[in-house]
């Protein structure tokens, strides 16, 4: 099954999540000129195989997405899917990007929120699966959280968020007693 024959529909259930590019891509740069609008189009990779109606379908989820500022990622969610065997969800979702250049990112936490902003799942991917996203573009994913990440029994029926947790992609650090700092060899530091 291709995990484009999950969105089959053209209403969209989920809210949008935004944050500064300078977050989450290495070498990013915050522009100080950060007015207009800037529109995405979607970007499908030639390496998957999709039918025309499924085309027509993320074309139309595409042309609904409201535009981002310069230099933004967004996760733009569409639905949520339980899948009854497993207990997991497949949550439907664009990666939108504002930047003026392609992007792979890695590893990163999503954060699965209801309307009050609480968690209701989270759960790390690997990112890179979705290949290279061009410069002002939208890639549509399934990001399939697994049933023990999940908080709740409820799949929420709307205004729900998928959100990157920029908590996880700050290298984790320790901060020191200044006494502590110069008595203590470098390598017992790291």
């Amino acid at each position: 099954m291709s995990i484009f024959s999950f969105f089959n529909k053209t209403t969209k259930t989920g809210l949008d999540s935004t944050i500064s590019s300078t977050e989450v891509v290495e070498g990013s740069t915050s522009q100080t000129d950060n007015e207009g609008d800037v529109h995405t189009s979607l970007s499908i990779s030639p390496d998957w195989k999709i039918s025309k109606e499924q085309e027509y379908v993320l074309k139309f989820l595409s042309n609904d997405l409201q535009p981002l500022k310069k230099d933004q990622l967004s996760l733009s969610g569409i639905d949520i899917e339980l899948d009854k065997r497993t207990g997991n969800w497949n949550v439907q979702a664009f990666l939108r990007s504002s930047l003026d250049r392609p992007m792979t990112l890695g590893k990163a936490e999503l954060l699965l929120l209801d309307g009050d902003s609480q968690v209701l799942a989270a759960q790390e991917f690997d990112l890179s699966t979705l290949g290279a996203i061009p410069a002002l573009s939208n890639r549509p994913w399934v990001f399939h959280f697994d049933k023990e990440n999940i908080k709740t029994l409820e799949v929420p029926a709307e205004n729900w968020t998928l959100a990157f947790n920029v908590q996880s992609l700050v290298p984790h650090s320790l901060d020191l007693d200044p006494a502590w700092e110069e008595a203590l060899p470098e390598e017992q530091k790291n």
